[in-house]
């Protein structure tokens, strides 16, 4: 695949936007038999989705600067590619449900601790949602979260996933009541 070939390391990827494209493509193909092109191997499609939201949807929700008036990320090509990316990392929890256990910490964070794939993902999502009015995007952002959530739902280890949310949840209900005042 070609995901394996993009990042050495914890180095930022380097692709056009042509092998982007390219690897969308890939990523959401079937083989000769029907089966997906993403296989089992959870090293690899970590390292795949790391790829994906480094490319396809990190650069769509950073803010750049202040600016009120910073185009929409739901708008032509962004939309389609963004919906494209949040479709892989979809299919890759798919493949790999453990996979949001995997340590997605970056290496220069080390000393601080582990930062399981599902946490990383959260703000991914959480802030893909603010920045988007599209529903098919929104439904996707929902399709991971569920994914995850089902993940820990089946799990004998506890409810690690859950109760990060529950708390991410309580904390943003908690600012809106206090807004409000």
């Amino acid at each position: 695949m070609l995901a394996t070939h993009v990042m050495n390391g914890a180095a930022r990827p380097n692709l056009s936007r042509a092998d982007f494209a390219c690897l969308l493509q890939e990523s959401l193909g079937t083989d000769d038999e029907g089966h997906s092109n993403i296989g089992k191997d959870v090293a690899v499609n970590f390292k795949l989705i790391s790829v994906i939201v480094q490319i396809g949807i990190e650069p769509l929700i950073s803010v750049q600067g202040n600016d009120p008036f910073q185009k929409q990320i739901d708008q032509g090509r962004n939309a389609s590619e963004l919906k494209c990316s949040l479709d892989v990392v979809i299919l890759v929890l798919q493949q790999t449900p453990k996979i949001i256990f995997h340590d997605a910490s970056p290496a220069s964070a080390e000393q601080r601790g582990i930062l399981p794939v599902y946490a990383w993902l959260l703000t991914i999502v959480l802030s893909t949602v603010v920045r988007s009015r599209d529903v098919e995007i929104r439904d996707r952002c929902g399709g991971i979260l569920h994914a995850c959530l089902n993940v820990d739902k089946n799990c004998s280890h506890g409810s690690y996933v859950t109760d990060l949310f529950r708390e991410v949840v309580g904390g943003m209900l908690l600012l809106v009541l206090i807004e409000r005042r």
